[in-house]
């Protein structure tokens, strides 16, 4: 998914080749060199790819049902519900004359003039589109949109909302449980506030950490990767909310964390066993849970962009993987298709993307479509199919059957969105993904000994240091403590705790005061990021930590106990550091629950229960100066690694 962001529009340079895996066997024909008009044919060996059962989506009496909605609708309202334009372009009135099958929020759309808005606005605003949808006296058979948005780790573009922590976080945690009620919070979130769609979870096997997208992905596991992909599209969709249940997204379908040099958007080089048994774990896991909908990948596989690839997403996804929802393209991601553009892409319906995602260009895409459909392009046989699918994954969500989203039973659930149960599941799943990496002469947990204990780092502080990308804003960078009221970060967490009531805990953000105090703790960081923004060249520790660096040194030459927190969506580059520190803990992207941090370093919880470290390292940490390793000689932590109080 992409935001409201004008640069969107430019095609990035062609996109770099090779993957670090051996390519050996098969490889696709390049796209690049393809006739504009048509892709070239690519096939492969289908027997890489486990098969699944062929089932049904629906019963015998609701097939019958979606026939016949579907013999009533005209080729206009056909051809609509292919396409989903973002509420920053599509008003409510649109949908007379534009009958499309869902509407978006990116994640720098909302109500109003932000980019983030409160439940009541988005209430009113889902209200809104369902309203005019249902009330176009043009059409015999009105059907109402999808209303979809990025809720990735919580309801993230809800002011006051719980954040939880990134993928990544929850991986280290590797436990099914949490993330399965993870799930089920947000979707009680999303009815809240009307929504029907989230396109979450990510289920990318990131094999390279330089990927700005590295945070979205559980594991470089793909077992760990299917198991809790499986568990949050369970918890997702498992319960019905009001009328129905919310729609969850498996993307980005295939291989986006296993591009060459961690390339967003880049190719992946790599035979089709590796494609199918790495990076295909993720969607097996959340088929197993019957996701709803996929997300097409803006990467390429061997050459060929995926959105045009026929042979993956027809012949495998629903042949072979046997998937019976539909398939949603990313934002404007068709138009990096060769000989297509933001509002032409007949290509991509041919080659199996059900749903075009065109968020500023959706009446002019609209309008081409329609002539592909009257000319013949996009067959009548294959509009049927991706209308059916579409049709068929929202009756049974409830949408046909359903009420205004403001009049449903879960609309206005201020508990789901902030109330104690999110907040306390927010908070244990932060004491479940932190990593200890060191504890030397057993510094952690700190001591309940009257101690001065000094904070430094501006990071202990930061709601965007430790939330990340997709938090209120598409890259959570002007985001504030005002902005997340029922949250807490590291430093807060510290001196509110129980525990520390006998300690004195001063917060030193740049090292200005330059103490000496009985026990230090360092904060390091990555500034936040999303997407391609986020892709890096380096694992060098940012240079906003500078002070804390230098703190560091300053501390370690004077013999002061000392330990080191990261705030990271990825591993950095810190094998010097590890010296100059007795304790070190890995945090992740913990979300707005932070105070989570001190339980762990505390040993306790607010309520005064026994908590020690239960995290696991959920990607192969490099030594210095090397990137994505395999070599257990180059890896500083491996996969599965992590220490405890006991």
């Amino acid at each position: 998914m992409r935001p409201n962001s004008p640069l969107l529009f430019r095609n990035p340079a062609l996109m770099t080749l090779l993957i670090v895996v051996s390519i050996g066997g098969y490889l696709g024909a390049s796209f690049f060199t393809a006739a504009p008009s048509e892709p070239k044919n690519i096939t492969g060996d289908p027997r890489a790819w486990p098969q699944r059962a062929q089932q049904s989506l629906l019963s015998p009496n609701e097939e019958v049902r979606v026939s016949a909605i579907l013999e009533q609708l005209t080729i206009e309202q056909k051809v609509g519900q292919l396409i989903v334009g973002d509420i920053s372009t599509i008003e409510p009135k649109d949908l007379v004359d534009y009958p499309l099958g869902a509407i978006l929020a990116g994640g720098n759309s909302a109500p109003g003039e932000k980019a983030y808005a409160e439940m009541e606005p988005w209430l009113n605003t889902a209200d809104a589109y369902y309203t005019a949808a249902l009330s176009n006296q043009n059409v015999e058979q009105p059907i109402p949109p999808l209303f979809g948005t990025d809720a990735v780790h919580g309801h993230n573009n809800v002011l006051g909302a719980v954040i939880f922590p990134h993928n990544i976080g929850l991986g280290a945690a590797n436990d099914t449980a949490i993330v399965e009620r993870i799930g089920a919070m947000t979707a009680r979130a999303l009815a809240a506030t009307g929504h029907d769609w989230t396109f979450a979870p990510t289920v990318a096997v990131a094999e390279d950490p330089r990927w700005g997208r590295a945070y979205e992905s559980y594991s470089q596991d793909p077992e760990r990767v299917r198991v809790l992909s499986r568990a949050f599209v369970k918890g997702l969709q498992s319960e019905p909310i009001g009328n129905g249940m919310i729609l969850g997204t498996a993307k980005h379908f295939i291989a986006d964390g296993g591009t060459k040099g961690g390339r967003d958007r880049g190719d992946a080089r790599i035979p089709e066993p590796y494609l199918a048994n790495v990076h295909g774990a993720g969607y097996y896991g959340a088929l197993e849970s019957d996701v709803g909908t996929i997300m097409g990948s803006f990467s390429s596989w061997n050459g060929t962009k995926i959105h045009a690839h026929k042979y993956l997403l027809t012949d495998i996804l629903r042949g072979r993987m046997a998937f019976n929802g539909f398939v949603v393209s990313d934002w404007n991601a068709h138009a990096q298709i060769p000989g297509c553009s933001v509002d032409d892409c007949p290509l991509a319906i041919n080659a199996g993307i059900d749903m075009l995602m065109s968020p500023w260009d959706a009446k002019d895409l609209y309008q081409s479509v329609l002539r592909a459909a009257q000319s013949g392009k996009i067959s009548e046989q294959r509009l049927n199919e991706a209308v059916k699918r579409i049709l068929s994954v929202k009756l049974k969500i409830g949408l046909l059957d359903g009420t205004m989203p403001s009049a449903r039973p879960g609309a206005r659930d201020k508990e789901a969105l902030s109330g104690s149960a999110a907040q306390a599941l927010g908070r244990e799943a932060v004491r479940s993904s932190l990593v200890l990496l060191k504890n030397e002469d057993g510094l952690l947990p700190l001591p309940s000994a009257p101690s001065k204990i000094t904070v430094i780092g501006q990071a202990a502080d930061s709601f965007s240091n430790q939330s990340g990308g997709w938090t209120l804003t598409w890259q959570a960078r002007e985001i504030a403590k005002e902005h997340f009221p029922f949250g807490a970060t590291l430093i807060d967490g510290l001196q509110n705790h129980p525990a520390s009531r006998d300690q004195d805990i001063l917060f030193d953000p740049d090292d200005s005061q330059r103490t000496l105090p009985d026990i230090a703790i360092v904060v390091l960081a990555e500034p936040s990021y999303a997407e391609y923004q986020g892709d890096t060249k380096s694992l060098r520790v940012p240079r906003q930590n500078r002070a804390a660096l230098n703190a560091l040194d300053r501390l370690s030459k004077a013999d002061i106990p000392t330990v080191c927190v990261i705030l990271s969506g990825r591993p950095l580059w810190i094998e010097k550091l590890i010296p100059k520190t007795q304790a070190l803990v890995a945090a992740w992207l913990p979300g707005s629950q932070a105070g989570g941090i001190a339980d762990v370093l505390l040993g306790e919880t607010e309520q005064g229960m026994p908590v020690d470290f239960s995290g696991t390292m959920p990607i192969r940490w490099p030594k210095d100066r090397l990137f994505a390793v395999k070599d257990d000689e180059e890896i500083l932590f491996p996969i599965g690694y992590g220490l405890s109080y006991n």
